[in-house]
């Protein structure tokens, strides 16, 4: 047969503990009843006289004192150590050379890297030249003036040099090629105004040199000279084959030259590229050095561009030699001691970060401790820090708190964060050695003390009941019998709540129902300051030599014959205690509500 269990609630499994919990509760009493001993509980009060003293609130933790600075030395190159000028002890400055490596295989690659570089300069180099003289040819002008009677591309063409462009006719205008002296036609430019002398006829012409020859010759003279073509216009009574001379700027001609028609002038590309900003078309009419149009050439800018980044990244292969180098002779990053040292001349090194030394600045040490996150803003930067270590139980040293972290770690449901202490006088601490600190976070000085389990709910303190300490009374002891009066009972006198001389509600307002006092006993208020593990200070309340009270728990066993419940249990078990310990009534527990454990529902 299959057994189904009823479904239990939250609320049911409560209940099931509570009673399972009063049952143990109460076999426990018994069999200890039963047992032939009794385990008695009982409160007693001990007095404790109010005196002056000094309170501390400090936070303490643990650590590990270290170097405040601390450097591994390590190499990344390969080789032989082939100098080695380290000491484990010894003081070391700031770029102190510690090992010199073996660089052969470095400077090697130095010098690979550096011809490589002046390689790649020159094709750049070149490639700058290149690229200027062409581009002076991508801008084409108008040779001469006159009619356009064939254009042979149009806007985006590609060309090339040679490649004609189109053929302009100049019946109007004449040009003749004179020789100027090759010193001289290096500093004439096409366009370039220029005069033209017909000595038989007493005339002179102005025009414009239209082309200047790269070549040179010779003449039967012996003279060096180029050509230069000077375009004018015809003033229609010279004729092909008259014979000038000519000046352009302050250069005279070297000889004579011969004028001829310009006819027909064929206008090519000097360079490769596509066509563009063409605005001219077969008939059109154009006047001399006029823009034809232009050839780009996209090419050139890119192989230019990509010389120059060639260039740039073997300039950085360079550097990175060069400054590599730096790495074979390994300095101290710090000004400090040398405490550990793990290769010496001789020995070789694989480039795998191969650890050589530890330098570390002995100046201060440091360590840190865990604050909890309940103190950890009472912390500050700067605060003074007691430091003791159990390797030298006869010494205090001063530190200080240098830095408060942020990031807390939790640990048990309680969340601690970092604190570094540094100390600067450390005489006889060794690094690696285990300290204690304390942290003062408040101080009182020649303030009035009682123990700190004398105040109950934070500020009630308890005393004779015919005791005249100032304070204020907050309610009568319960137990205090009531005077045989009518004032018990209600009378005629007595304010009814609709009566207006009942007291207002707002009146009653702020008053506190506290536990009621032992027997003999009030509680008073008082006002506490500073407070540490052991004791409180007393702001206002109390003076100097009052005597107040504090509840001490005691358990007394006594010897039982027979069964039964002895101890007088008072019904309904645990619960209801009033503040400040047990109570003197003998049987149990006092106060204890029926119906089993206070609070569990």
């Amino acid at each position: 047969m299959k057994l189904v269990l009823p479904k239990l609630t939250k609320k049911k499994i409560v209940g099931i503990i509570a009673a399972l919990l009063a049952v143990t509760l109460l076999l426990v009493w018994v069999l200890g009843s039963c047992g032939g001993s009794s385990s008695q509980v009982s409160a007693e009060y001990e007095a404790h006289t109010v005196s002056r003293g000094d309170i501390t609130v400090s936070v303490t933790g643990s650590g590990t004192v270290e170097p405040i600075e601390q450097y591994e030395i390590q190499s990344i190159v390969t080789g032989d150590i082939t100098e080695d000028y380290v000491t484990v002890g010894t003081d070391v400055q700031k770029d102190q050379v510690l090992y010199v490596i073996d660089s052969e295989s470095a400077e090697n690659s130095i010098e690979r890297a550096e011809t490589s570089y002046e390689q790649q300069l020159i094709s750049y180099n070149q490639k700058v030249k290149d690229h200027n003289k062409t581009q002076s040819n991508r801008t084409v002008y108008a040779p001469v003036t006159g009619v356009i009677t064939q254009m042979y591309v149009e806007n985006g063409d590609e060309v090339n040099p040679g490649t004609k462009l189109c053929e302009i006719s100049n019946s109007e205008y004449l040009t003749v090629r004179v020789p100027f002296l090759s010193g001289n036609a290096k500093n004439i430019y096409i366009n370039q105004s220029a005069t033209v002398y017909f000595d038989d006829r007493n005339e002179a012409h102005t025009g414009y040199v239209s082309h200047v020859t790269t070549g040179t010759y010779a003449t039967e003279a012996g003279a060096v000279v180029s050509d230069i073509e000077i375009t004018f216009k015809n003033p229609g009574a010279i004729l092909p084959g008259e014979v000038v001379t000519a000046t352009v700027g302050s250069y005279a001609c070297n000889d004579y030259g011969t004028v001829e028609e310009a006819s027909v002038k064929t206008v090519t590309a000097e360079v490769s590229g596509d066509i563009e900003n063409l605005t001219y078309s077969k008939g059109d009419r154009i006047t001399g050095g006029n823009l034809l149009l232009k050839i780009t050439d996209d090419s050139s800018s890119s192989d230019l561009r990509s010389s120059e980044l060639s260039l740039k990244n073997s300039r950085l292969s360079l550097d990175d030699q060069i400054e590599r180098l730096e790495d074979y002779t390994i300095k101290s990053p710090i000004a400090g001691t040398v405490i550990s040292k793990t290769m010496k001349e001789g020995d070789t090194l694989d480039g795998n970060k191969s650890s050589l030394a530890i330098v570390a600045d002995m100046s201060k040490l440091t360590f840190d401790i865990s604050v909890d996150e309940l103190y950890i803003r009472n912390i500050e930067v700067g605060q003074k820090v007691t430091v003791t270590a159990d390797a030298l139980p006869d010494k205090t040293f001063e530190g200080v708190v240098d830095t408060i972290s942020i990031i807390g770690t939790p640990t048990s449901g309680v969340t601690v964060y970092p604190v570094t202490v540094v100390i600067s006088e450390y005489e006889g601490l060794l690094p690696g050695m285990n300290v204690d600190a304390e942290i003062v976070i408040s101080n009182a000085s020649d303030v009035l003390t009682v123990p700190v389990n004398a105040v109950s709910r934070g500020n009630l303190v308890l005393v004779k009941e015919d005791s005249d300490i100032s304070g204020i009374v907050l309610n009568e002891p319960a137990n205090k019998a009531p005077e045989k009066n009518d004032s018990s009972a209600p009378s005629s006198d007595t304010p009814k709540p609709d009566d207006a001389k009942a007291p207002k509600t707002e009146e009653k307002k702020g008053k506190m129902r506290l536990p009621d006092a032992p027997e003999g006993y009030k509680y008073i208020i008082v006002e506490t300051g500073v407070a540490n593990d052991d004791y409180v200070e007393i702001v206002s309340g109390l003076s100097e030599g009052d005597v107040i009270y504090v509840t001490v728990i005691k358990n007394t066993s006594t010897s039982q014959f027979g069964f039964g419940m002895g101890g007088g249990m008072p019904s309904g078990g645990m619960g209801g205690m009033p503040t400040g310990g047990m109570s003197s009534n003998r049987g149990g527990m006092s106060g204890m509500p029926s119906g089993g454990m206070g609070g569990m529902r």
